[in-house]
């Protein structure tokens, strides 16, 4: 059974402007019958598709940067994985981003 209450990103440098983190909850293995149209009666096998997602600032520390945010695994979901990232507020260009199985 899959349980995460938070997700805490810290790095041990200085972020010169501010920036947002995010963190999205993926399905692994998602797989939906289709019941009309061209692909009726055809299972999609899809993979990465985000369930939930969640975005925060970042705060400086003495160390570095930290964000720490509350984030759920919807109910049912068997195989998931995560992609958290930090980009900056003004472009949304990405800083450093990770990512994986849970």
């Amino acid at each position: 059974k899959l349980k995460i209450s938070k997700v805490s990103l810290s790095f041990n440098s200085k972020i010169k402007s501010k920036a947002q983190c995010f963190v999205a909850i993926m399905s692994s293995e998602h797989v939906t019958g289709v019941n009309d149209g061209e692909n009726e009666g055809n299972v999609l096998k899809k993979n990465f598709i985000v369930k939930n997602f969640y975005q925060s600032t970042i705060k400086s520390t003495s160390k570095g940067a930290k964000c720490e945010m509350k984030v759920d695994i919807p109910k049912g979901l068997q195989k998931a994985s995560v992609a958290a990232w930090i980009a900056r507020s003004s472009d949304f260009k990405v800083i450093q981003a990770v990512g994986g199985e849970l």
